[in-house]
């Protein structure tokens, strides 16, 4: 089974997100990292690992918003890294301001998708995300 890897620093959406994964019965475990460091030592560890990413990481949904600011750090790591680039990433932010859309389609991000204010709509966007991302797209393993 792959991981969906969710970086997000607030704990009420990790939550929402997890469990709007949970009930799209999509064959994936949502792995929740709260910072940029935490991220990148599990990308570091999955490295390690003999099997190819892609066929155990299947998806990064990633705020770039992270407390600590550092949320490109992460995009940066996945895109730089031989290992991790097919990867694809979707960058799922409250913030929206045309140079950080830019900036996140330059380092390699697949889509940038603003987080809903809503609770119920943030589940369905996850939901149809996860749809596409994790239950139609196709990845090419390495």
């Amino acid at each position: 089974m792959e991981d969906v890897l969710l970086v997000e620093d607030n704990a009420v959406h990790a939550e929402l997100i997890r469990s709007a994964f949970d009930t799209s019965q999509l064959e994936s475990k949502v792995v929740v990292m709260s910072d940029s460091d935490e991220a990148i030592a599990y990308l570091e560890k999955k490295q390690k690992d003999k099997i190819s990413c892609c066929q155990m990481l299947k998806l990064v949904l990633l705020d770039i918003q992270l407390q600590e600011g550092r949320g490109v750090n992460v995009l940066k790591h996945i895109k730089e890294s031989d290992k991790f680039c097919g990867v694809p990433v979707v960058v799922f932010t409250s913030l929206c301001q045309k140079g950080d859309v830019e900036c996140c389609y330059k380092m390699g991000a697949n889509a940038f998708v603003v987080k809903p204010t809503e609770e119920e709509a943030l589940v369905d966007v996850v939901k149809k995300m996860g749809m596409f991302w994790v239950g139609l797209n196709e990845q090419v393993l390495e």
